[in-house]
């Protein structure tokens, strides 16, 4: 991803997940809000250079979709701080993963995964990419299986949020080292 698309991200991530009132920006239920007030509140700002197709582009790149437009209105899917309803419940069929710092795991597995500042718990579908979030927090992570389906039949609820499944809870029971 180009340096300034990665920085736009950051910058909508950071309004729409955590501070959409930095920028006058009024998010629904959901988290969704107009496009054309993201636009306006970018105005000014160093990332000004940016246009409706620009977002919508953004949208599209990366490795993780971060951002849902739909008619005209855009969201954040994950890494909220303020509280934002979410749909999408599934039953997972297989594990999932969590991506952490060495530091982090026995009070993970002494006390379960919590989302830390956060709506939700993220997790992931892949070791790989686990790997790749965890190395955000620890050049060397470790890698958390969370046994999902099991969770699931003790009506821990899980959300599919394209690239990354959220939760609001894993007990230490669900989660074992890779």
């Amino acid at each position: 991803m180009k340096r300034k698309y990665k920085k736009l991200s950051k910058y909508l991530s950071y309004l729409l997940r955590h501070h959409p009132e930095e920028a006058d920006l009024e998010l629904d239920k959901k988290g969704f809000t107009d496009l054309e007030d993201v636009l306006k509140a970018i105005k000014g700002t160093k990332h000004s250079w940016a246009g409706k197709e620009d977002i919508k582009r953004l949208q599209k790149m990366g490795d993780r979709k971060r951002f849902e437009i739909k008619d005209e209105r855009i969201r954040a899917l994950y890494g909220h701080s303020i509280e934002v309803e979410v749909e999408g419940k599934i039953e997972p069929k297989r594990d999932l993963y969590h991506g952490t710092s060495r530091g982090s795991v026995d009070p993970i597995l002494k006390e379960g995964l919590k989302p830390m500042g956060r709506q939700f718990v993220h997790l992931s579908k892949t070791v790989d990419e686990a790997v790749k979030i965890g190395k955000r927090h620890d050049l060397e992570p470790v890698v958390l299986k969370v046994k999902a389906s099991d969770a699931a039949e003790h009506d821990i609820e899980f959300y599919d949020r394209k690239d990354v499944v959220l939760a609001e809870y894993i007990p230490p029971e669900f989660i074992e080292k890779e």
